[in-house]
């Protein structure tokens, strides 16, 4: 019984490393350089400062007369010192 079961396991005889490379080749490995290239120059276009990862979006919710959220407005502060010093305000009770 136990090795009708090992039969039927597509893993049976596959070591962790096998496993591991072919889940790079097909999902790491393979990639379409026009989609890399627009989204280079996509980024390139926003002239962001390097450090850009490290400052969130902000979001404005826009309510209707029910209180229903019709709109969110994200805005991109350039300046990462006076967001920090925001939450903190925001968040020190």
């Amino acid at each position: 019984m136990a090795d009708q079961q090992q039969a039927n396991n597509p893993l049976h005889g596959k070591t962790l490393k096998m496993i591991m490379e072919a889940l790079v080749e097909k999902y790491g490995v393979h990639f379409d350089p026009k989609v890399r290239d627009q989204v280079v120059a996509r980024y390139a276009a926003l002239n962001l400062p390097t450090y850009w990862a490290g400052v969130y979006p902000e979001l404005q919710p826009t309510f209707d007369a029910k209180g229903n959220v019709t709109k969110i407005e994200m805005t991109y502060p350039r300046d990462i010192v006076k967001q920090q010093i925001n939450w903190m305000r925001q968040n020190s009770n």
